[in-house]
């Protein structure tokens, strides 16, 4: 009977003992790192993991330089075993002044701005008088005034003669039996003619100084 039992128990642990190194030999093989794959200078390689981190498949670049090339995709990365250039994997550096990082001019001073000067004819461009008036020119000089003036003056010194005898004869007809309406009508009518008389005299010295002395007054 003991012989029975001993010998069950040393089958019991023979099984337990088999089927520990079973399992420990399983983990090792599922944890273990894969080998690195070799790749040569100007190959693109990818690097490939599980959803937990674990290495499926794994390269080990020969070349000094090794660029990402694309991270896009879940669970992998592309590399460049090499120098990475304008789309293609180099396996040496690229040189030449066509691969060379151009140096950017140095900064140039803006352009200085020229500001023309304040004279006569930056006025007259800037004035509104001189670009929408055919007049401008004459009321720049006082000349040009006065004789702008004086042009006026005799249509209007016409038109107050006028209203005056108007207002002289309604006075008179109006105050035939009135003396004082009377006289202060022919007062009226003395003061408009002897002022017209005053503006005619003025109007002909001005022509006679136009002769004398050569200017333009009144004409235009």
């Amino acid at each position: 009977m003991k012989k029975i039992l001993l010998i069950a128990i040393i089958f019991l642990l023979n099984t337990i003992l088999f089927s520990t190194q079973n399992f420990i030999q399983k983990a090792t093989a599922q944890n273990a790192v894969p080998t690195p794959v070799p790749v040569g200078c100007g190959e693109i390689y990818t690097d490939k993991f599980t959803p937990a981190g674990e290495v499926v498949i794994i390269h080990i670049c020969s070349c000094e330089e090794s660029s990402v090339v694309d991270n896009s995709r879940l669970f992998e990365t592309t590399y460049c075993c090499g120098w990475w250039f304008s789309g293609n994997c180099r396996e040496e550096e690229p040189t030449g002044p066509i691969y060379n990082t151009p140096t950017p001019p140095p900064p140039t001073s803006p352009e200085s701005t020229t500001i023309p000067p304040v004279d006569e004819d930056l006025l007259n461009n800037l004035n509104p008088l001189k670009k929408f008036s055919t007049k401008a020119d004459k009321l720049s000089t006082p000349g040009g005034i006065i004789t702008e003036i004086l042009n006026l003056s005799f249509p209007i010194a016409g038109v107050i003669l006028f209203v005056m005898l108007t207002m002289a004869g309604f006075k008179m007809l109006t105050g035939a039996t009135n003396s004082q309406s009377m006289e202060e009508g022919k007062k009226m009518i003395s003061t408009a003619v002897i002022g017209f008389i005053i503006l005619f005299a003025a109007y002909w010295i001005a022509q006679l100084l136009e002769i004398i002395f050569g200017i333009n007054i009144l004409n235009n």
